[in-house]
């Protein structure tokens, strides 16, 4: 296991629904060590001044990640709210992070005013020469479970 690079899940991880399972199990396949980037504020509050109530407090969060033998990595939302996608990368996932790879859902968008999907993390993963791995969105009973509807 490569000591000095990490594989960084990617998300808003404000509960451990089956769609944040399968970001987390992925992170788990590059033989980097294992972390989910979490933010210490909900990105809501930062853009619309209010959140939705707590599914999971820190605390228990953290103690889930554990279990699953994941670290976790935090940053305050409003830091990096305003950086373009290439900025995130490179300063943040790359620069402070030292990610080796990185596991997000297919439907995940980063970068200032959520100007980066999928497709640009793509790029800029292969640009900055990191490994990047896609969760499909998960179904349950014909419906696409997601924490932020």
């Amino acid at each position: 296991m490569n000591e000095y690079k990490k594989s960084i899940a990617l998300g808003t991880f404000d509960g451990f629904h089956l769609g944040h399972q399968k970001v987390i199990e992925l992170s788990k396949k590059s033989g980097y060590m294992p972390y989910v980037l979490l933010f210490s504020v909900h990105p809501l509050k930062c853009i619309k001044g209010e959140a939705p109530p707590e599914i999971l407090t820190d605390g228990l969060r953290k103690s889930l990640l554990g279990e699953m033998n994941v670290g976790a990595l935090e940053i305050d939302f409003s830091e990096i709210m305003h950086l373009s996608p290439e900025s995130f990368v490179r300063d943040i996932l790359v620069g402070r992070f030292s990610a080796g790879a990185v596991s997000c859902g297919e439907n995940y968008t980063f970068g200032d005013n959520g100007s980066g999907n999928v497709e640009v993390l793509r790029r800029l993963c292969r640009k900055y020469g990191i490994e990047l791995y896609v969760a499909p969105m998960v179904e349950f009973d014909g419906i696409e479970i997601s924490s932020t509807r």
